[in-house]
């Protein structure tokens, strides 16, 4: 959990929809406010492809006290397709956070990966 799996902010992830149009957001393939170019626009301009692409760079970054969140990494700001569906603010997750990564920690701390799928708890423990 190092960074937000979420694409939306990250300069080098995109999602191609099946009608080869670019989108920052897997959720939001189909929906205009998410498409970046279609693949006409990157095959015959792309100067409008990067010009798009780094608009949504600089969006979607939370409100003003996220930068500042030592959570930050981990939310990338909230989610912005969730607030596009249900037409409200982003959520914050700063408290959830705060109680489950440190038990993440622990947990993973006392357990060893035999192989894929399998954990036993560390001999000692």
């Amino acid at each position: 959990m190092s960074e937000s799996i979420c694409m939306y902010n990250k300069e080098y992830d995109l999602a191609i929809g099946p009608n080869g149009s670019i989108y920052k957001c897997v959720s939001g393939i189909g929906l205009e406010r998410f498409k970046v170019s279609s693949r006409d626009e990157v095959m015959e301009k792309p100067e409008f492809f990067i010009v798009r692409h780094a608009k949504f760079l600089g969006l979607g970054k939370g409100d003003h006290t996220c930068p500042s969140c030592r959570f930050f990494p981990v939310c990338g700001g909230g989610c912005e397709y969730n607030a596009y569906v249900q037409g409200c603010k982003k959520d914050c997750w700063q408290r959830f956070h705060e109680i489950a990564l440190p038990k993440m920690v622990e947990i993973l701390s006392s357990i060893d990966f035999v192989e894929p799928d399998i954990w036993v708890k560390r001999s000692g423990n």
